[in-house]
């Protein structure tokens, strides 16, 4: 198996194989400079570090806690479910006016200036983790180690959430993917909560804020990011500890957000196909299903099922008699 292990400064290309004890050998081209930490990139991104720099053949062991990786496609693991939130910088430009005025030439264009996320894991404790441009970066107006880590997330994601991912925040990421010269991630889908609160329902204002406001969930924090985003890029600390505050605040705010729409969402990607698992939750992969009667499709009258745990509906198909659970 060939994976790629980047170094913290530079790319090492190599060969990497398991053995039995669990361990991980990496066999580098004697031309490779020692390093003595490596990142070994694969579909799920899961990293190690490297125990000797003396051979050619290096033993690694695991340095965080991700289970090995595996293809998505596999369904061996849980699915992956992203929830992030990113913040840009605005453009900066030449005018002659200050109000109503046209902007004459475009000096720099908007690039990525932090983002929070979060893997929804029901039951267990809730880590947020900010990632942040540094001043150097911003010297250079590159963003580029943003992007690069904001690609390692979606590929190991199965689905990924924001509010506003259609529009926004999933096309501000493949921008800077692209600026930055990278290839796209593996295939994710996505879950946009703004789209999904505009088509289940009529609110008086589908905002993050103002959604959270109506449920009771919570409201982002006091001090926005039109308040924030110049003192960040003129290096202000309290500046940029204020922006991981709301940029964490919209993380958190957005996980209860989608568990209160989720079981309205009709179109959720279906986790019983993630995971290859039939009679299950295709919202929340609970087996705790209900029968409630049938319903007509097109092929005929299928069971009706509802979630005990998420509230959400599903049928099966009768084409099949060992069909899996579906979305209705």
């Amino acid at each position: 198996m060939e994976w790629r292990a980047v170094e913290a400064h530079g790319i090492v290309e190599g060969v990497y194989s398991i053995s039995k004890m669990g361990f991980v050998y990496c066999h580098i081209p004697m031309s490779a400079p020692s390093c003595r930490e490596l990142r070994v990139h694969n579909i799920k991104g899961v990293k190690w570090t490297i125990t000797s720099t003396n051979y050619s053949i290096c033993r690694l062991r695991k340095w965080t806690r991700l289970p090995m990786a595996v293809p998505k496609e596999r369904g061996t693991m849980s699915p992956r479910i992203l929830i992030y939130d990113l913040e840009v910088t605005p453009s900066l430009g030449w005018t002659y006016g200050l109000y109503q005025t046209n902007v004459l030439r475009v000096e720099r264009n908007p690039i990525i200036m932090s983002f929070s996320y979060m893997w929804y894991e029901p039951g267990a404790v809730k880590k947020i983790t900010h990632e942040r441009i540094s001043q150097k970066e911003l010297k250079n107006w590159s963003d580029k180690s943003l992007a690069i880590k904001l690609r390692d997330l979606f590929i190991e994601a199965d689905i990924v959430i924001a509010h506003n991912a259609n529009r926004f925040d999933n096309k501000v990421a493949t921008a800077a993917f692209l600026r930055n010269g990278l290839t796209p991630p593996s295939p994710y889908k996505t879950v946009d909560t703004l789209t999904v609160a505009r088509s289940i329902a009529r609110f008086g204002s589908n905002s993050l804020d103002s959604l959270g406001e109506t449920f009771g969930i919570g409201q982002k924090s006091e001090v926005k990011h039109s308040d924030l985003w110049y003192p960040c890029l003129m290096g202000d600390k309290k500046a940029w500890e204020l922006m991981e505050t709301y940029n964490n605040q919209d993380v958190d705010l957005l996980y209860r957000l989608y568990e209160k729409l989720r079981p309205y969402i009709r179109n959720h990607p279906n986790l019983g196909d993630l995971m290859q698992a039939d009679h299950v939750c295709p919202k929340c992969l609970s087996p705790n299903l209900k029968k409630e009667g049938t319903h007509a499709r097109r092929a005929g009258r299928v069971q009706s099922y509802s979630c005990k745990d998420c509230g959400g509906w599903c049928n099966e198909a009768s084409v099949r008699h060992t069909g899996r659970t579906v979305n209705g």
